[in-house]
């Protein structure tokens, strides 16, 4: 039988130390051990070395060479090996290797001698073992803590210094090179303030013979025919290099260190055998940072970042050709940015993404528009606002300028914020001290500190904020006067093309347009600020722009063989671009109707059910119907576990109201912590697009362009990055609308739901089940609390909370008969108590510590509500909220009971409590009950935002 002799050192110094030769031909190397013991010498054949390899991982050349020998030899007798962590570094790997030799009845050597199967032996093994792993540990540690303790002494850890910095090797710490630091500061000068993009900086920094740090020339063809490379042979400026240079935020006086950490893979390189290894991104809060001369402000290092993203969007692809309104131009249809293209015959289109052959989107037919009939009507409509500003800024003088009573609420937040901001600098110092008298640890210093300086740079930004509101007060009319100056000086040259060019235009028109909207034969001009939002909407006739609409297709003399062949190139190819959208299916019509429409739009549905409290087995019922609707459409179904949760936040805020003498709304709440809240959380986390429900409900942008289209498209990427600017809308459906019960979902989360049938009547969703082959189409509509089932809600009252028998009175405060307890009933409530009247009464009081209600017939006074008020705002609308912030009357359409009718008002807010008066006529049985929603909307149907009363 023949000996295997295997050896391993982890790096090149082990290698220089003879570590090798100490493990095979030294004194007490494994050759003398066979010689000692009386046991096959290994021949060169035999002795397997691994020089450079870590014992972390079992991917080693020399190893893996000699497990195959074994696998397949069976004259192998003897494993020889110096030590148990030459085999590898953790038990794990250790045991691997000897349970492969086990099997071949081979037996283990070390320099201590073999390794028996007896308890002791074994036992010896693993504390070997776990000595070894400890060492390894040990080290790592040690490592780490010396890099650790050198970081936190403000030393540079490893790498090379930035452009604009050298080392001082003596201290450790950068320092500034002078010549170098000034061209930073010159780059993003030109940057931030002369607007010179990427391109012209590199032809600057060649023209004034400054070469980089690292960037050497490249004596390649493509290089030598790069502009500025023959005249100026020097180190060249990359685009890359330079781009580095402006988004690096250690500029600023901050590098940090340890930003990523290295993860090995069971993989092996193919070319050196060693494992792969991935570099992956710490997160920022364990970063080490480390301070170093600043060379840039953090606002001008910001303002670089934000040109950046600004340049990006208006990148020019074509460099012949100057589009005026290149990004401007929106499709109302599907809200894709319209694309430039000239043809051969130098007639320029604009035309929407939605045509192009590598987007996911269906061709929405959205017209092609020529650039020299709509360019015109923007830039006429850029030229009225410069020569009439008056009217314009009129009105923007009397929304800037702020009232006195404002300002002085104003300045009273300043002096706390300043006050705040004092106290954080004073528990700043007091946790260093703590620190310094090792009362804390590093890590909680570093926490505490991160905390304290987060809170602070809030406040800062909002005292900024403040202040700007209040400087307006004061330069607003100056700034006003100086612009209308300069539009009149401007309009005597506007028509002189040599002052006026393509490139002024454009920058012109940059300034002052937010966006250009084409709806079907509309235009829509939006400004920015100060401007008002909308400037201009006016149809597009034929004689504007002759040929526009000629079927919806193409517009004048365009070469239509190029442009089929340019936006069909990939017509039949599969795409796996799907917006990803989980639907909340709850076993309804409505819920399956909505994943119905979503697949057949072209999303990747996955359905969920939502298991919440279950009283009678509903829930298992509704799960099983669910279910029933995902084998139907084939779309995979999952089920979320919330029933827990569902108690907490639903089952138990109804019962403690109703115990309390209010009466809550359970599927408002519902609705923004389990639907919109908990599912919202789980289907983002899990990389959802979107969720969708089956509410008879709409969003849409605030320029009218709803997110979902029953027979549409699917929504960009773009606009499910929106957020803000969506409303919520009542549905299409006045009898089924239920935008009542989600005032409560944060606006933020708009962007991403989507709510299928909110456009649809229910006998058209009915309908669309029926096609669709779902059994739901017969199904009918649940009524009552969801999660009782056909369990009643009295009884379920009756089982929760404590009630007896009580007297119903009159208003005079007259006994006119018994009731089952005070805590089951509502306002309004017009059944369910004995009287001895006779008459049909409603219960317009009760009292829950007195067990009484108070009932009055019909046309009694009491049935009259001429104020009532609201607590626990959710705004939904900006202007509604900064109009009743700034404490001003808002006249609305409101609603305080489902599917009641709406009815005018009028609302104010005083210390966040909203007051609301009914008109005269609408005064009469509203019933606004405490621990309802009062939900409030514009004429055209938007919501804009709720309460809950009080």
């Amino acid at each position: 039988m023949k000996s295997v002799l295997y050896a391993r050192v982890s790096t090149e110094e082990q290698k220089n130390n003879q570590t090798i030769d100490t493990q095979i031909h030294g004194i007490g190397g494994m050759l003398q051990y066979a010689n000692n013991h009386k046991l096959p010498v290994p021949d060169e054949s035999m002795v397997f070395i691994d020089d450079g390899f870590s014992g972390a991982t079992l991917i080693r050349p020399a190893l893996t060479a000699l497990r195959d020998y074994i696998k397949t030899h069976d004259d192998v007798g003897y494993f020889l090996v110096y030590d148990a962590d030459r085999i590898g570094r953790d038990t794990y790997n250790q045991l691997i290797i000897l349970e492969e030799l086990k099997k071949k009845n081979i037996t283990i050597h070390f320099k201590t001698g073999e390794l028996g199967t007896t308890p002791n032996d074994k036992l010896l093994f693993t504390i070997l073992s776990a000595f070894s792993e400890f060492e390894r540990a040990k080290i790592m540690e040690r490592t780490h803590r010396g890099m650790k303790r050198r970081i936190e002494s403000g030393k540079f850890n490893g790498g090379r210094p930035l452009f604009g910095y050298k080392y001082n090797y003596a201290q450790g710490k950068h320092e500034l090179d002078d010549n170098e630091s000034k061209v930073v500061k010159m780059i993003y000068d030109w940057y931030t303030e002369d607007k010179l993009n990427i391109r012209q900086i590199q032809a600057k920094l060649f023209e004034l013979k400054i070469p980089t740090k690292y960037d050497g020339l490249k004596n390649t063809e493509k290089n030598k025919k790069m502009k500025g490379l023959k005249k100026y042979p020097i180190g060249w400026w990359s685009e890359v290099t330079i781009r580095n240079v402006l988004a690096n935020e250690a500029y600023t006086g901050s590098w940090h260190c340890c930003k990523n950490y290295t993860m090995k893979l069971e993989v092996a390189n193919l070319r050196t055998g060693k494992p792969k290894v991935r570099q992956l991104k710490r997160p920022r809060e364990e970063w080490f940072p480390i301070a170093i001369p600043k060379i840039v402000s953090e606002e001008q290092h910001k303002k670089a970042l934000l040109q950046a993203r600004k340049n990006l969007m208006f990148a020019k692809r074509c460099t012949k050709q100057t589009y005026l309104l290149q990004g401007l131009i929106r499709c109302g249809k599907d809200g894709l940015v319209y694309r430039g293209h000239q043809e051969k015959s130098g007639v320029i289109y604009y035309y929407c993404k939605s045509r192009m052959n590598n987007t996911p989107q269906e061709n929405c037919h959205s017209p092609y528009v020529r650039a020299d009939q709509i360019e015109p009507i923007v830039w006429n409509a850029v030229k009225s606002i410069l020569s009439s500003p008056e009217e314009v800024f009129n009105a923007f003088r009397d929304e800037s300028v702020l009232n006195e009573d404002r300002a002085k609420s104003i300045e009273g937040r300043l002096d706390y914020i300043n006050s705040a901001i004092n106290k954080l600098e004073v528990a700043k110092k007091r946790i260093t001290e703590a620190f310094k008298a090792e009362a804390m640890t590093l890590p909680e210093f570093r926490k505490e500190k991160t905390d304290i300086e987060l809170s602070e740079e809030k406040l800062i930004s909002e005292r900024d904020g403040l202040m700007n509101k209040l400087n307006v007060q004061h330069n607003v009319n100056a700034k006003i006067d100086l612009f209308q100056g300069t539009c009149h000086r401007f309009l005597s040259k506007i028509n002189d093309p040599k002052i006026v060019t393509e490139r002024l235009k454009k920058d012109i028109i940059k300034l002052i347009i937010d966006e250009v909207v084409i709806e079907g034969e509309k235009i829509k001009i939006f400004a920015t600020i100060p401007f008002p939002n909308k400037i201009e909407e006016r149809e597009i006739s034929r004689k504007d722009l002759p040929g526009t609409f000629n079927a919806g297709a193409t517009l004048g003399p365009i070469n239509q063989t190029k442009m089929e062949r340019i936006w069909t190139k990939h017509k039949n190819t599969d795409t796996t671009l799907k917006p990803k959208v989980f639907v909340a299916l709850s076993g309804g019509v409505d819920s399956s109707v909505a994943a119905y429409l979503l697949k057949k739009q072209g999303y990747e549905v996955f359905g969920v059910f939502i298991r919440g409290y279950n009283v009678d087995g509903c829930q298992d019922r509704e799960a099983h119907d669910a279910r029933r609707v995902a084998e139907t459409l084939h779309t995979p179904f999952y089920v979320l576990d919330f029933e827990q949760e569902y108690y907490n936040r639903v089952v138990k805020y109804l019962l403690d109201g109703y115990a309390q003498g209010i009466t809550p709304n359970p599927d408002v709440v519902c609705n923004s912590e389990i639907k919109f809240g908990l599912l919202y959380e789980a289907a983002i986390k899990l990389g959802a697009d979107a969720i969708a429900s089956g509410h008879y409900a709409r969003l849409c942008r605030e320029f009218s362009i709803f997110n979902f289209s029953p027979f549409g498209r699917p929504p960009t990427e773009r606009q499910f990055s929106i957020g803000p600017k969506y409303k919520l809308q009542a549905g299409k459906d006045a009898n089924k609308d239920q935008s009542y019960f989600l005032w409560q979902i944060p606006r933020e989360r708009f962007s991403k739901i989507l709510f299928p049938i909110g456009g649809l009547k229910k006998s058209r969703v009915r309908a669309l089940a029926k096609k669709a082959g779902l059994f739901t189409a017969t199904k009918k509509d649940s009524q009552g609390v969801c999660f009782l089932g056909k369990f009643s809600f009295v009884d379920f009252l009756k089982q929760h909370i404590p009630y007896g028998q009580g007297d119903v009175i009159d208003t005079s405060g007259k006994k006119i008969g018994t009731h089952e307890g005070a805590v089951l009933y509502t306002l309004g409530q017009r059944h369910g108590f004995h009287n001895a009247t006779g008459h049909e009464l409603f219960v317009v009081a009760r009292d829950v510590h007195k067990n009484t209600i108070t009932v009055a017939p019909e046309g009694d006074v009491a049935l009259y509500t001429s104020i009532f008020t609201a607590k626990q705002i959710n705004f939904l609308d900006e202007n509604f909220k900064n109009k009743l912030q700034n404490r001003e009357e808002v006249f609305v359409f409101a609603r305080v009971r489902y599917r009641q009718p709406l009815f005018k008002a009028r609302v104010i807010m005083r210390e966040e409590v909203l007051t609301i008066y009914p008109e005269k006529k609408s005064q009469y049985k509203l019933f606004p009950t405490e621990g309802q929603s009062v939900v409030f909307y514009d004429k055209k149907g938007a919501v804009l935002g709720g309460g809950v009363i009080r």
